[in-house]
């Protein structure tokens, strides 16, 4: 139950940013919008908090996230035809980069993702 409501505390904020980002200020169609944020939910769910971010720590899996994000975005919005998606990707990925930071402290502190690091 804790990872469903932590995967649906993602997927509101990532919802929420892509919404704000994309449809009011850039004027992207909200179906664009919606279809980024679920992306970039499932995939940084995965990948980056069940793998990294147990192995390697929060700073590599924040970067990851960032550099995911900005290449869903830009890819998605690139294949719709869209026009100017650099920088609006690039926003949305910063955006979710400085959120994931804060996410994935409560992610290893509540216990949700074990800190499988090697002890120094």
């Amino acid at each position: 139950m804790r990872h469903v409501r932590a995967f649906g505390i993602k997927l509101a904020v990532h919802l929420l940013w892509a919404w704000v980002l994309f449809h009011l200020i850039y004027s992207f169609a909200l179906s664009a919008a919606i279809i980024i944020a679920v992306i970039s939910t499932i995939l940084l769910y995965l990948l980056s908090d069940w793998f990294i971010l147990r192995k390697l720590g929060n700073l590599p899996a924040t970067s990851v996230d960032l550099l995911a994000t900005l290449s869903v975005a830009w890819v998605y919005l690139n294949m719709s035809g869209s026009t100017g998606i650099f920088f609006p990707s690039l926003y949305f990925a910063l955006g979710i980069g400085f959120y994931e930071l804060i996410f994935h402290e409560y992610l290893t502190k509540s216990g949700i993702v074990p800190d499988e690091r090697p002890s120094r």
